[in-house]
This record gives structure tokens, C-alpha cells and sequence, in this order.
């Protein structure tokens, strides 16, 4: 037999009804795709809250036990992560729910829900016209991350969503929470996440260069270019 479980934010209980129709019935055919890969990302539409499903592939037989009786899947990682990166006083999509679809303890599918967030991501930031001034603030953003011990494991430039401007400022969302780790202490490792940024090397340096700067190590700049290098070397 199978079991639904489903958490639903209590700001948005009222959409239940229609969540626990996605969990028994999957993604309603109306959800506009927005990311296809191993995992699926869908708009939807519900009255007048727009939500974002993101849909994980269904695991292996072995991981599809394991996230279950040994862990927790990554639906509910990505919402419980979330919760904890708005408590530390950073930005991600407001977490809307987490439902999971088992037979037995087996976990057949998962899916996490936020809300959607109007704006761009840092793909292809080279070629933004504000490049400068955005890049000091993501460095900045890095830099508050890594004081809060924070570690994104799958920080790529799709993964940081942004809103805003040179005048007014800029907000970052992260996505893909799953693998987030928090309370890391060691350089080495909170360097790392240079090495997830699919750039150049030139931009990376840029980049490296702002980040000493807003943490007041000049000493920094080198460290992360050489995490950035390595992660190249292993790849």
C-alpha cells in the first residue's frame, strides 16, 4: 500500500488540497518545465501563488531504502536546509512543502515546493553589464557564508538565483539545498565551493580577488584560486 507524507508550510496551508493532489498524482500536466535533467524542475501556477516542484529522479532500489531508514530523503534535506539557511539570516526560495511517495519504506518519489523568486542567475555572469559591481556582492555573500560556517556543495553559478541592482543592492537566493552542510570549520573544505563555479579561470580570479578583499585577507585570494584549481584537476 503506498503512504503519502507530506509538510506543508503553515503559510501555505492552504494549498494543500492541491499539493497532496501532485504527491497521489504527480506534476499536473500545466506545470511549465524549467529545468530538465536527473531531476526536473516545474512552475506552477496555484490561484495566486506561484510555486516552484522540484521533482528527484526516483532513486535505486538500494538509495530509495537508504533515504528512508538510514536518512531522510533529499525532498525533505531541502526543506529542513532551507529553513535553517533562512534562520542563519540568508535568502532561498521560501520552502512551501516536502512530500514523499513510499511503499513501505521503500521511497518510490519526492518532491520539494518553494516559492518561485523573479530573477535571474549568475550563469554566464561575464557577460552581465553589471558584472562588476554583482560580482563584489556574491563575493561578499560568499564571504558571510563562510563565516557562518556555511557550505554549499552544489554552489554552480545556476544554483545562486539574484534580484536587484548596482543603486539599490543585491539579493541572493541559493537553490539546490540537499547537500548543504552547516557548522563547517575548515577553510579548506568552504574554499571548495570555488571549485563548483563552472567559469573561467580569469573570472575566478576576479573574483578570488574580491572575496580577500571583503573578508580583509589578501591572503585569501590565492587559497581560492588554488581550490578552484584543484577541483579542475580532479574533474
Amino acid at each position: 500500500m503506498l503512504k503519502y507524507n507530506l509538510n506543508i508550510s503553515s503559510r501555505f496551508e492552504h494549498l494543500r488540497d492541491n499539493i497532496a493532489a501532485i504527491l497521489k498524482n504527480d506534476v499536473p500536466p500545466e506545470a511549465e518545465p524549467i529545468y530538465m535533467d536527473r531531476n526536473t524542475v516545474y512552475r506552477l501556477a496555484i490561484g495566486n501563488t506561484t510555486i516552484v516542484i522540484k521533482s528527484f529522479q526516483v532513486p535505486n532500489f538500494i538509495d530509495s531504502y537508504l533515504q528512508t531508514i538510514v536518512g531522510k530523503s533529499k525532498s525533505h534535506l531541502s526543506y529542513i536546509n532551507a529553513k535553517k539557511l533562512l534562520q542563519l539570516g540568508f535568502r532561498t526560495p521560501t520552502p512551501v512543502a516536502y512530500g514523499e511517495v513510499l511503499n513501505g519504506n521503500r521511497l518510490l518519489r519526492s518532491y520539494a515546493m518553494t516559492e518561485f523568486i523573479s530573477g535571474g542567475d549568475l550563469r554566464g555572469w561575464e557577460n552581465n553589464p553589471d558584472n562588476e559591481p554583482l560580482l563584489r556582492a556574491f563575493a561578499a555573500e560568499m564571504v558571510k557564508m563562510h563565516e557562518a560556517g556555511i557550505l554549499h556543495r552544489d554552489f554552480s553559478p545556476g544554483n545562486v538565483l539574484f534580484t536587484g541592482t548596482p543603486a539599490l543592492g543585491f539579493n541572493f537566493y541559493h537553490i539546490d539545498l540537499n547537500r548543504m552542510k552547516f557548522d563547517v570549520t575548515s577553510r579548506a573544505r568552504l574554499l571548495s565551493m570555488f571549485g563548483s563555479l563552472s567559469t573561467s579561470r580569469e573570472a575566478i580570479e576576479r573574483l578570488a580577488g574580491y572575496y580577500a578583499e571583503a573578508a580583509g585577507n589578501p591572503a585569501l585570494a590565492a587559497e581560492a584560486v588554488k581550490a578552484y584549481d584543484e577541483c579542475a584537476r580532479q574533474h
